[in-house]
C-alpha cells in the first residue's frame, strides 16, 4: 500500500514523460517498480485464499462509506456547501473488483480443487494468451479485461496466488531476483521508449508481482506491528484515491516539486509526505474498526445462521 501512495506521485501527478531524457528514464523506472504493488495485493488474498461471509463483505463497505462520511463531511464544513458528488463512494474500482472477488472466490476455490495441476496451468495460460495477450497486442473487445481494471482481471491474478500456493515452485532465490530484475529492466525499456503507460495485463508486471510475493515468502518472521498495521491498510488506498483528496494529494505533490531546491530535496520531501498520509490512514483505519466491532456481530450472526457458500473444509 505504501508502493501505491509512491506510484500515485508519478504519472498519476504529472502525467507520461514527453521526451528520452535521463529524467523520463528514472520516472519510467519508478513507475514500472512501484506499479506492480496493486496486482501484489491481490496475489496475497490469492496466495492465502479467501472465502465469502457476510461479516466480510459488510466490513469492506463499511470502510469505504466510513472513509468517504468522515473525509467528505470534513471537506463540506470546511467549503460550507454540500453536494452529492461530495458522497460519491462508488467510484473506487479496485475496491469495487476487490469486492467482486470475495465473492466468487467460494466458487472459483472449489473449481480449482476439482482440476488437476496440469489442467490448472494449462488455463492459466490459455486464459493469458487469448484474453491477455488479445487484449493487450490486438487490442481484443468484449473480453472483459479492460486493461486490468475489472473483476475478471482480478479474479485471473487471485488464480494465480491460489497455484503458487497450491504448487510451490522449486525455482531459487537467485533466479526469482534476476527474473525479476530482467522483467523491471524490460517494463522500463517499454515504457521509455513508447512514452505510454503501463496497464494490469502487461506480462512484464505480472512477472515483477510473482516474483516479488515468491521472494517475500522465503523470508521468515513474525510481527505484531506488522500484522496491527496491516489489518489497516485498505484505508491508506481509500483516503489517498478520496474524490476529493485524490486532487488535493495531486497538488501537494506539484507543490513540493516547484518548491524543492533539486530533485533530491524533491524526493525526501515526497517520501515524509507519503509517510504522513499512510500513518494518517491507518490511524482512520483504527478508528473505523473501533466503530465496525459492535456492527460486525450482527453480520457473524448472519453467517452463523446462514452460513458461508461452502463450508469451512473447502
Amino acid at each position: 500500500m505504501f508502493m501505491i501512495l509512491l506510484v500515485h506521485t508519478n504519472y498519476f501527478v504529472f502525467g507520461e514523460p514527453t521526451d528520452h531524457s535521463m529524467t523520463s528514464f528514472l520516472r519510467c523506472l519508478f513507475e514500472a517498480l512501484t506499479v506492480s504493488s496493486v496486482l501484489v495485493f491481490m496475489l496475497i488474498t490469492g496466495y492465502y485464499g479467501t472465502r465469502f461471509s457476510f461479516s466480510k463483505i459488510a466490513g469492506l463497505v463499511y470502510q469505504v462509506l466510513f472513509c468517504v462520511v468522515v473525509i467528505s463531511t470534513f471537506y463540506v464544513i470546511k467549503k460550507g456547501t454540500c453536494q452529492l458528488y461530495d458522497y460519491m463512494f462508488w467510484h473506487y474500482w479496485f475496491v469495487n473488483a476487490y469486492i467482486g472477488v470475495v465473492i466468487c472466490a467460494p466458487l472459483v476455490n472449489v473449481a480449482i480443487k476439482s482440476i488437476s495441476q496440469r489442467q490448472f496451468k494449462a488455463f492459466l495460460v490459455l486464459f493469458y494468451v487469448f484474453l491477455g495477450i488479445g487484449e493487450y497486442v490486438c487490442g481484443l473487445f468484449g473480453g472483459g479485461i479492460l486493461k486490468g481494471y475489472s473483476l475478471i482481471w482480478f479474479l485471473y491474478i487471485y488464480m494465480i496466488g491460489r497455484y503458487l500456493r497450491m504448487y510451490p515452485t522449486r525455482i531459487s532465490t537467485t533466479a526469482l531476483l534476476l527474473l525479476f530484475v530482467g522483467s523491471l529492466t524490460a517494463h522500463t525499456l517499454l515504457l521509455y521508449t513508447t512514452l505510454g503507460y503501463t496497464d494490469f495485463v502487461n506480462p512484464f508486471i505480472i512477472i515483477q508481482s510473482v516474483c516479488i510475493l515468491l521472494l517475500f515468502t522465503r523470508l521468515s518472521f513474525q510481527s505484531k506491528t506488522v500484522n496491527y498495521i496491516a489489518s489497516s491498510t485498505l484505508m491508506v488506498y481509500l483516503v489517498s484515491m478520496h474524490i476529493r483528496l485524490a486532487e488535493t494529494y495531486k497538488d501537494q505533490i506539484r507543490y513540493l516539486y516547484e518548491s524543492s531546491s533539486s530533485t533530491a530535496m524533491f524526493i525526501v520531501q515526497v517520501a515524509v509526505f507519503c509517510v504522513g498520509v499512510f500513518v494518517c490512514a491507518i490511524a482512520l483505519g483504527k478508528v473505523c474498526q473501533w466503530t465496525w466491532k459492535p456492527l460486525s456481530v450482527y453480520f457473524t450472526k448472519l453467517d452463523d445462521r446462514y452460513g458461508t457458500y461452502v463450508s469451512k473444509k473447502d
